[in-house]
């Protein structure tokens, strides 16, 4: 019987050694992966940086109804077979009862582009900022951001709001692209990475660019590229090539691309380049 009490004391202690050690482990790793607050509020500050930029760059490309995506998707209900047979469209297609339904991806083109402004859909994009923009000043002055600054992004918001309304299309591209200047300036107050830093940087320039092709302000559009390209040193220099080493030289070439062909003063050649750029500078 003693012996085999000692063997329950020694099993007990082996589970008892295990189970500290389980504990040990598992607290170790709960802390390891616990984020703090600062760390929290950082991950949300940036992606609100990222919903601005992602959100203002809509708008402007609105303006000229330039879409940086490569397709839209088209559902189509038909009844006559031969349409489906002889459009040109890249489609999909299947039988619903009497109706074949068409599945058709559009090229979104510049040169097949009118570049007439979407009114209406700015009008509800620019409230919908007004709406979402009172929450991100809470986050971005918790996070130490220049209240100036906020107030400063704020009556441009206003000011933006009053264009749109107008539908005054040179106020309401000057004034985006205002809004988007703040861009970096936020994002260096939240993060250190120069590489992100010299993107949106970039990114500002191009886009007061973008604003001098509709403008047809060609000495303007000449300098902010030569900003910009200075602005992408920083990010060829600073990025992790290994990961994107094709991305970061492809829009490096795609901006040389768009400066080269500011000579010919061609809005729709200028309005493509500047598609093609910005479609590679959205992915680095």
């Amino acid at each position: 019987m003693e012996n085999g009490g000692n063997m329950v004391k020694k099993i007990i202690k082996f589970l008892f050694i295990l189970l500290c050690i389980f504990l040990m482990f598992f607290s170790i790793s709960g802390c390891s992966t616990q984020k703090t607050e600062e760390e929290e509020l950082k991950e949300k500050n940036l992606s609100e940086i990222e919903y601005l930029d992602n959100y203002i760059v809509l708008m402007l490309n609105s303006i000229n109804d330039i879409d940086l995506k490569q397709y839209d998707a088209k559902i189509e209900r038909t009844e006559n077979l031969n349409e489906v047979i002889n459009t040109d469209e890249e489609i999909s297609s299947e039988d619903s009862g009497n109706n074949i339904v068409q599945y058709m991806m559009i090229p979104n083109m510049i040169l097949n582009s009118d570049h007439m402004t979407n009114w209406e859909g700015l009008k509800i994009e620019i409230e919908n900022l007004n709406n979402i923009w009172p929450s991100i000043i809470v986050d971005f002055y918790e996070a130490n951001i220049d209240n100036n600054k906020l107030t400063e992004f704020s009556n441009e918001i206003n000011t933006c709001t009053k264009n749109i309304k107008e539908e005054n299309r040179a106020e309401t591209l000057n004034s985006l692209v205002k809004l988007y200047d703040y861009i970096p300036f936020f994002l260096e107050k939240i993060d250190n990475n120069k590489a992100k830093i010299g993107i949106t940087k970039t990114k500002a320039n191009v886009l007061r660019g973008y604003a001098d092709i509709d403008l047809e302000q060609w000495d303007e559009l000449n300098q902010n590229l030569d900003n910009a390209i200075s602005d992408y040193d920083v990010v060829v220099n600073n990025i992790d090539v290994s990961e994107k080493e094709y991305n970061v030289d492809k829009a490096y070439v795609l901006l040389q691309e768009l400066k080269n062909a500011c000579e010919t003063k061609d809005k729709e050649l200028l309005f493509m380049k500047y598609k093609n750029l910005m479609e590679e500078l959205i992915i680095l």
